[in-house]
């Protein structure tokens, strides 16, 4: 399968169009979702979308705030380089702050207010693996599966049973910790040294004692 598409004189990188159309669906999603809850879709669809279109602002043009000289040196660098990883990083750790900060006067609670991004920034981050599966089609069967798995989460975050109650929010977050786990290990996407999955197996193992210790209090 492959990564760019060819329009004439035109090339488009195909994962750019999916983080696009990534960001179209959770558009759609955060407008049914504000309307039913907060009454307010309109209003979080066309904030989601700015939040989105600051990250990937930020994304592009941070390569001037990690590579100063060589812009000074070269502005048209700006054009064909971005500020890679920590630049993605800079871009949604923005982006988040914007989002919460314009979206509290609409929720009663900072509590739903979390909930109402951290299930669209999932059910988001969940379709941009379909990029994966564009670089790994031998694996599509396990990418269609990680992507069921995390909508599922997704949509499950914002149910209102769930997220009232402290002990499933315990048990929402152990699904996707473990599931994070798990499909690192099934797409070979991980490594004994890999600082970063020691530290969500720590966390979904707190989780866990956390979780046991409620169930023996209400036993």
């Amino acid at each position: 399968m492959y990564d760019v598409l060819q329009l004439g004189r035109f090339t488009i990188y195909v994962p750019y169009l999916i983080h696009l159309a990534a960001a179209l669906i959770t558009v759609l999603w955060v407008y049914i979702a504000g309307k039913k809850h907060v009454q307010k879709g309109k209003e979080l669809a066309d904030l989601w979308l700015e939040s989105w279109i600051i990250s990937v602002l930020i994304w592009k043009f941070s390569y001037a705030v990690f590579h100063p000289v060589s812009v000074i040196k070269h502005p048209s660098y700006l054009l064909y380089f971005s500020g890679g990883e920590k630049g993605l990083v800079l871009g949604y750790v923005m982006a988040i702050l914007y989002f919460i900060y314009k979206s509290k006067k609409w929720f009663q609670t900072f509590t739903r207010q979390v909930v109402f991004f951290g299930s669209t920034a999932v059910l988001y981050w969940s379709l941009t693996q379909f990029v994966n599966m564009l670089f790994m089609p031998d694996l599509w069967v396990l990418y269609t599966l990680k992507i069921l798995y995390f909508t599922v989460i997704a949509l499950l975050i914002w149910k209102h049973e769930w997220y009232v109650t402290k002990i499933y929010q315990i048990r929402i977050a152990e699904w996707f910790l473990f599931g994070l786990i798990l499909f690192k290990i099934l797409t070979g996407n991980f490594s004994i040294s890999d600082i970063w999955l020691w530290f969500i197996f720590v966390l979904a193992f707190v989780l866990v004692i956390l979780d046991v210790e409620d169930g023996i209090k209400n036993d």
